[in-house]
């Protein structure tokens, strides 16, 4: 038998109301979305995978935005390169990542020697340790290492 849940689901949103950032709940719960009660429920993995694949695709179309503001082609950063620029802008954003001039300066000269030893050489670099020497392996080689 099929239900109709739009009239459940359109009820619960007038109940409970939508919040799309985290909330305290009248019970001071830390709640998100309607009523997801985040300390007795969290999130499925199903859940963490699916905001995973938005929030990839939001840095990609970020990365692609910088590439083209920088004057470099997208046939020039492919496959693992690409991949490693997302990955730095998924950590610190756009703004952020806008800000490797000489990084980027050595992408668009095709310098990919250049263009990880600049990620190193960066506070973000310091920060996140290990991940900018994979990540600066990855523009350097063309391909992805640790997996």
């Amino acid at each position: 038998m099929h239900v109709d849940r739009h009239l459940l689901v359109a009820q619960l949103i007038r109940h409970e109301g939508m919040r799309l950032r985290l909330y305290q709940c009248p019970a001071g719960k830390t709640t998100i979305g309607v009523g997801r009660n985040l300390e007795a429920n969290g999130i499925r993995e199903a859940e963490a995978l699916f905001m995973l694949k938005l929030d990839i695709a939001e840095a990609e179309h970020a990365v692609r935005n910088l590439l083209h503001g920088q004057r470099i082609s997208l046939d020039s950063v492919i496959g693992p390169r690409f991949d490693a620029l997302v990955n730095v802008c998924f950590n610190i954003g756009p703004g952020s990542l806008r800000g490797f001039k000489r990084m980027f300066a050595a992408i668009r000269a095709g310098d990919w020697d250049q263009a990880g030893a600049e990620l190193l050489n960066s506070r973000y670099a310091i920060e996140v340790g290990q991940r900018a020497y994979e990540l600066a392996a990855q523009l350097i080689l063309g391909e992805y290492g640790e997996t």
